[in-house]
């Protein structure tokens, strides 16, 4: 006997299984897969009422299992005899779980062990040669980052609720964060050979915290969920007591813990709340 890949014809979410391991296979299905990214709701309603409702009326849907709303429209109105029907386009996801909480567990992991090593070099922990050993470690920082980043987002390409209104607004939103970040990067590393003083490389990590704080601020506007506040606080918070700790070599160890509790927790947070029977 030799193995053979069943590929399912599009990327959904499992409805159904109809068949075990050891099973033979026949006409029958194997699985029921079904793109959940936009639903149909069908509402019903008494027809002494349906002349109060008319098309395009703003709708709120709530899911009875977790209490996951989405705001939408009526599509169009169907009259009965005794009862009409509304038919209403919900976005699933508008309101539901957010994808991408990997991207922000890898910068978490990858960019706090390089704020280790550069604590390590300015101690005396790591030995370096003069600049060149901060370049190593952020190029290589950079680099790692880039490779992770790149894999990330090409596994979640196609996902079922990717494209929902959160989920489109949460991408945008740490794509301008990371856009901002690079652009000042080239900022003050010509900044940097200008003045020939490193404070501009000093005060990076607290401009990244306030992006990273106006990062999670949109994300929490646009999925409702309130918890998301707290990182964006925590974010323009940590700017300015990271700015405090400047010239110290300490800082670093602040700036590593920051990524942990602003990006790795918060991200893994997003990555346990994502559905499990994606395929």
């Amino acid at each position: 006997l030799s193995d053979y890949a069943v590929t399912a014809p599009l990327s959904g979410t499992v409805l159904g299984r109809y068949a075990a391991v050891g099973d033979l296979a026949g006409e029958q299905p194997l699985f029921e897969i079904a793109d959940l990214s936009q639903l149909w709701v069908d509402l019903h309603l008494f027809g002494t009422d349906a002349q109060h409702i008319t098309q395009g009326l703003p709708v709120e849907v709530t899911r009875l299992g977790d209490g996951v709303t989405a705001r939408t429209s009526l599509d169009r109105v169907l009259p009965g005899t005794a009862t009409a029907m509304v038919k209403a386009l919900a976005d699933e996801g508008s309101r539901g779980p957010l994808l991408g909480g990997s991207i922000l567990v890898a910068a978490g992991l990858i960019f706090g062990a390089g704020s280790l090593a550069e604590w390590a070099l300015q101690t005396g922990i790591l030995a370096g040669r003069g600049g060149a050993a901060h370049l190593y470690v952020w190029g290589a920082t950079g680099v790692l980052f880039t490779i992770a980043l790149i894999t990330l987002i090409r596994r979640g390409k196609g996902r079922p609720g990717s494209m929902s209104p959160s989920n489109r607004a949460f991408a945008n939103a740490w794509m301008g964060v990371g856009l901002a970040i690079f652009a000042m990067s080239i900022a003050l590393t010509t900044l940097i050979y200008k003045t020939g003083s490193d404070l501009p490389a000093a005060v990076f990590p607290s401009l990244i915290f306030a992006l990273y704080g106006s990062g999670w601020a949109v994300s929490a506007a646009m999925s409702g969920q309130k918890w998301l506040w707290w990182p964006a606080i925590g974010g323009w918070v940590a700017a300015p007591i990271l700015a405090w700790f400047v010239g110290d070599p300490a800082m670093w160890l602040v700036y590593a813990a920051g990524l942990v509790l602003l990006a790795l927790v918060p991200g893994a947070i997003l990555m346990r709340q994502e559905p499990s029977d994606v395929v």
